[in-house]
């Protein structure tokens, strides 16, 4: 019992950097996403049409999971007389776009 107990906190403690680098990595590729955004989103999404991706970025409402869920689902957006694109994008993209946007939070 005694060695028991230590093993345990040893082979816990072992798992806990892997366990933090999976948590502080964002999922998807930010240079894919800016790529994806600079492709089919900065032409609206200006600062005047649509609010900037670092703006964005800094809106308490846009999680991870909201992003990623709107990007998935389309987004139900209409400024004025205009409605956001139906861009569809695949599960890949999807983690892109979102780590592109996430990457930008404090600017």
């Amino acid at each position: 019992m005694r060695l028991l107990i230590p093993a345990i906190v040893l082979g816990a403690a072992s798992l806990l950097p892997v366990a933090l680098a999976q948590q502080a990595a964002p999922a998807g590729d930010v240079a894919r996403g800016r790529g994806l955004v600079a492709a089919h989103c900065t032409e609206c999404h200006n600062g005047r049409t649509a609010p900037t991706f670092s703006q964005v970025a800094n809106m308490p409402w846009w999680t991870q999971e909201s992003l990623e869920r709107n990007l998935s689902d389309g987004f139900p957006v209409r400024h004025g007389q205009l409605t956001m694109p139906a861009i569809r994008l695949d599960p890949a993209e999807v983690k892109d776009v979102s780590a592109y946007v996430r990457s930008l939070k404090g600017q």
